[in-house]
């Protein structure tokens, strides 16, 4: 068995990737969805309701069968992981754990889920994931004032709380627990003595953040300039051009441009599509509990 804890941030859609590459097994595996605010991190309402929810299944198991045991060794360490990890600023967890086969996987999560739920597979079940990724994209947002230019990176990042693998690691791995981010930023006020100094600069950022879109805000005449020397990699990916005042703060600047980016998903039909189209064919039956 593998185990390990790692600070390392990854993005979320690499975490689905992930976790959407775990093999079919005969062990159940159990996803489960919290949404932590309404009741205020009662970890022991939390933990009644996996146990309530797993009790018809764990019942109709033979005392003695591998299967059950695996998953009453899932429920206790949820619990342990509900009454001892997770912190106050979380809004809510996704779990995911099959201790048949040395698997838990603890995702913290910063943004609220809609409903709570529990679901018993052969793999993991990421739809709820996938909504997310779906709703806050990864992308990049140039902020052109009157004498500097800023550049954002907004999306939802994976931040790994811990991890337990049975068998040789993957190349890439990464799992672990996710949280919203705090919308981070890349890139230091820029002056716009020269505009080529800031396509430089979000080229740079584009490339090593692996973006595949970009949002513009501002209204100087630097816009339009700035249209003009974007090269065809950089103009493919621009979504929009957004008016906004010079006082407008991060907080101003990510709704609009979100907004966006939404609308712009909104016209060419929801990414969240894709991604169950890609899934649907090793996601496998799944059973919700609760």
């Amino acid at each position: 068995m593998i185990e390990g804890v790692s600070t390392t941030r990854t993005r979320l859609a690499d975490h689905i990737q992930q976790l959407a590459a775990f093999p079919p097994t005969a062990f159940p595996v159990l996803s489960l969805y919290l949404d932590l605010v309404p009741y205020q991190h009662d970890h022991a309402r939390e933990a009644a309701f996996v146990r309530a929810a797993l009790a018809d299944r764990v019942n109709a198991l033979h005392p003695y069968a591998p299967e059950r045991e695996s998953l009453e060794r899932d429920a206790t360490r949820i619990e342990a992981w509900l009454r001892d990890r997770v912190p106050p600023s979380a809004s809510g967890l996704a779990i995911f754990a099959c201790s048949g086969d040395g698997f838990f996987d603890a995702v913290q999560l910063d943004a609220r889920l809609d409903r709570r739920a529990l679901y018993v597979g052969a793999v993991p079940h990421l739809y709820p994931l996938v909504r997310l990724e779906d709703e806050y994209p990864r992308y990049a947002a140039v902020m052109l004032e009157a004498h500097h230019a800023r550049i954002y990176v907004f999306g939802l990042d994976t931040t790994s709380r811990e991890a337990a693998i049975a068998g040789p690691a993957p190349r890439h791995r990464a799992v672990g627990g996710w949280s919203q981010a705090r919308f981070h930023r890349h890139g230091e006020n820029l002056h716009l003595q020269r505009l080529d100094d800031i396509v430089e600069n979000l080229d740079r950022i584009v490339t090593d953040e692996d973006l595949r879109r970009i949002v513009v805000t501002g209204h100087d005449a630097a816009v339009p300039r700035l249209r003009e020397q974007l090269p065809d990699r950089l103009s493919s990916k621009l979504v929009d051009v957004i008016q906004l005042d010079r006082s407008a703060g991060e907080g101003r600047i990510l709704h609009a441009t979100l907004e966006a980016l939404r609308a712009q998903d909104a016209e060419a039909g929801s990414a969240c599509a894709v991604w169950m189209a890609a899934l649907a064919g090793t996601a496998g039956p799944h059973a919700r509990l609760g």
